[in-house]
């Protein structure tokens, strides 16, 4: 009887996101996912803005927003089918990752719907996720002067006053 062995399979981590984010090729692409995002995010206002001369992107929506441990888990099940309620768009979570590889980095800034002023701000630095071969760490900070009011008004003046609850940035766009 032959004896069972077994291997690990190590890959590159950071390879493998990059790759997840060449499944949108293009820009335009990357931008369409993102709508589909804040679609599925029950978005009923979404602000796609352009700047070639700059070569920047944001999407803004005023969806449900997510938590620091919203995103966590999201970026920790890509390619895990989590999308079961009918008429989402997107099922496997790669969206997410669409601008990476086709801009120098890109932020994920967001504040659940549960709160006004509870925004962080993901980086997703293309080159920096490139370089990690073990564990993707994505930095994350706190977003201390925006205060989410649909009307943009703000009763604090430490904060500004935005409509939308996630905004996706890419800056340096290739």
């Amino acid at each position: 009887m032959a004896t069972k062995q077994s291997f690990a399979v190590n890959h590159h981590q950071g390879r493998a996101l990059l790759l997840i984010g060449e499944m949108y090729p293009t820009v335009p692409l990357a931008l369409f996912e993102a709508v589909q995002n804040a679609l599925d995010g029950n978005a009923s206002r979404i602000e796609v803005d352009v700047n070639l001369k700059a070569c920047t992107v944001a999407i803004r929506d005023n969806g449900d927003g997510v938590t620091r441990s919203g995103l966590k888990d999201a970026l920790s099940s890509v390619l895990v089918s989590s999308k079961t309620e009918k008429g989402k768009l997107g099922q496997f979570g790669m969206g997410l990752l669409a601008l990476l590889g086709k801009c120098e980095y890109f932020t994920f800034t967001s504040c659940h719907k549960s709160s006004a002023t509870d925004y962080s701000r993901w980086t997703f630095e293309t080159e920096s996720i490139r370089a990690m071969s073990d564990t993707v760490t994505i930095p994350v900070s706190e977003v201390n002067d925006l205060i989410c009011n649909s009307k943009g008004k703000s009763n604090q003046p430490s904060k500004k006053a935005v409509w939308w609850r996630t905004e996706v940035s890419g800056f340096n766009i290739s």
